[in-house]
């Protein structure tokens, strides 16, 4: 399945296919309803404009990542696309080197909160980075 909508859709078609089924986009919402008070046209446009720019809110940590590059990769994009929230999400094996990547960048962030949600099913493990609302 991940062949066919790379094939359609390239890589941000499957970084949405992942985010949706993993879980990530109804907890998603959630944060932007219960954190943020997003009433229906807010969280639609705030989905809308998250799939358009998945690549700049989400980073996926694989089992080859070097910790400090990707670190460093997050907390750029964080700083030049200043999201409401940043996703840093790992499965499987690379569960360790997600929880080491996401000490790294919130040491550098300090606007943001770090709300960990992990799943059993598939061992995953992710870190919504939410921005405070001042």
């Amino acid at each position: 399945m991940i062949r066919r909508v790379r094939r359609k859709y390239g890589q941000k078609g499957v970084h949405i296919a992942y985010f949706v089924q993993n879980g990530l986009f109804i907890k998603y919402i959630d944060i932007l309803v219960s954190e943020f008070g997003y009433d229906k046209e807010m969280v639609t446009n705030e989905i809308s404009n998250l799939f358009a720019n998945i690549e700049k809110q989400t980073e996926f940590i694989n089992v080859a990542d070097n910790i400090k590059d990707k670190a460093k990769r997050i907390i750029s994009k964080i700083n030049a696309n200043v999201p409401e929230i940043f996703i840093i999400s790992s499965i499987g094996g690379a569960t360790d080197i997600c929880e080491r990547v996401k000490e790294e960048v919130v040491k550098e962030i300090k606007d943001y909160d770090c709300e960990f949600y992990e799943s059993q099913q598939q061992h995953r493990r992710i870190y919504f980075l939410i921005r405070r609302q001042f």
